[in-house]
């Protein structure tokens, strides 16, 4: 967990550091520079997670990048997630001061860890499982997002909260009417840091 807190940290530096220059004119000569610095709770990336986003195309896409840590306790052995995560806002609208949008969308993670394996150990049989260190997770949800002090580092905060799905689930809940909907579904809570 002290890895953990240590990258989040590490990257919130980072983007402190590039974003005290000109904030308009860096923004133009370095498209590197995040828009945002996410920390999420579940949702099939990790037990907490944390990373950077960037809003694409006039705001209609966020793409983020991810890592994700599951302690020991919680998976019977430790679980590092690298996931790009891609929402899609689906329209946004003003209420009681927040900006509301409810979302879509996919993530890809790549998971290691002592159970997490590209290619079939050999203890295994041929083709009886598949490789399950490579995830695509599908999600929609809702952001709520406040504008703060344009003075501040940070400039808007955005709460959020999806339902999400991973590929193999929801496979076999289309495959088997036994399985309910909310035995494959797993709820996400977070929040984003607005440069």
């Amino acid at each position: 967990m002290n890895k953990f807190i240590l990258i989040i940290f590490s990257i919130l530096l980072l983007t402190t550091n590039l974003r005290s220059q000109n904030e308009e004119e860096s923004k133009k000569q370095l498209w590197i520079i995040p828009d945002y610095a996410k920390v999420q709770f579940a949702g099939n990336i990790g037990f907490l997670s944390g990373g950077i986003g960037y809003q694409l195309f006039k705001n209609k896409m966020q793409t983020e990048f991810i890592y994700g840590f599951v302690p020991k306790k919680h998976a019977h052995a430790e679980i590092h997630a690298f996931t790009l995560k891609n929402t899609f806002p689906l329209f946004r609208k003003q209420y009681l001061g927040l900006e509301i949008s409810p979302y879509l969308g996919f993530t890809f993670s790549y998971e290691t860890g002592r159970n997490s394996f590209v290619e079939l150990p050999s203890q295994y049989p041929s083709g009886y499982y598949s490789s399950n260190a490579f995830h695509l997770c599908f999600m929609g949800g809702v952001a709520a997002k406040q504008q703060l002090n344009p003075k501040y580092f940070i400039k808007e905060i955005e709460f959020f909260a999806e339902a999400v799905s991973v590929d193999s689930f929801f496979w076999y809940k289309i495959n088997s009417r036994q399985i309910k909907l909310y035995q494959v579904v797993s709820m996400a809570l977070g929040v984003n840091f607005y440069f």
